[in-house]
């Protein structure tokens, strides 16, 4: 059977990671705002309408496509198998300053996205509820574990939009060493310092 024009000879599992991956970049590039179906599709190398049909809109596109970063994903390990002394230089490591264009790729693009489109921050924060923040509350020993997981999550934000999206770090040269070995001291501040009742 033949494939449709700009269809390449993949089955439909090729097709959809490939729209998927094709996703993620347009969004990480060009906001959520600036990303059509036909660039995707396009970049995908695929008809629009096989885009619409895997995912209906943009909307429910831009959802599936969201993902969380590895070094995120690790970080619930790091947290599990550390002692608490050494939290935040290994999430700094593992979560800001692992060498991964992929993680930086995709938490640009989801920054970006909704910071553009309300609907699309709706959708980001379902997923990193339930994906990241709740996950993280349950692997901190400590106390009020929600405002600690809430706190460094605006820490990583604020790191990404201003390295990423702003683009200081381009503007001023810092030693990147001393800025780890700083981010690693206010994360473990986040998670361990005693709070004042």
């Amino acid at each position: 059977m033949s494939t449709g024009p700009g269809r390449p000879k993949k089955n439909s599992v090729d097709r959809k990671a490939l729209i998927l991956e094709a996703a993620r970049a347009s969004f990480a590039s060009a906001g959520y705002d600036r990303t059509t179906i036909r660039d995707i599709a396009e970049t995908a190398s695929v008809d629009p309408k096989l885009v619409m049909h895997y995912f209906g809109s943009k909307q429910q596109l831009f959802a599936s496509a969201i993902e969380m970063p590895a070094g995120i994903q690790n970080l619930f390990t790091v947290l599990a198998a550390s002692p608490q002394a050494e939290w935040g230089t290994k999430i700094a490591d593992l979560a800001w300053f692992g060498a991964d264009a992929t993680r930086d790729r995709t938490m640009i693009g989801l920054i970006r996205a909704a910071a553009s489109e309300p609907k699309a921050a709706e959708q980001l924060r379902d997923f990193y509820v339930q994906n990241v923040l709740l996950r993280l509350v349950q692997s901190l020993k400590v106390d009020a574990p929600e405002l600690r997981a809430v706190t460094l999550s605006s820490l990583f934000i604020g790191l990404a939009f201003s390295r990423h999206i702003v683009g200081v770090q381009d503007a001023i040269a810092i030693d990147r060493d001393a800025q780890r070995q700083l981010v690693a001291q206010l994360i473990q501040t986040i998670l361990t310092v005693p709070l004042a009742r």
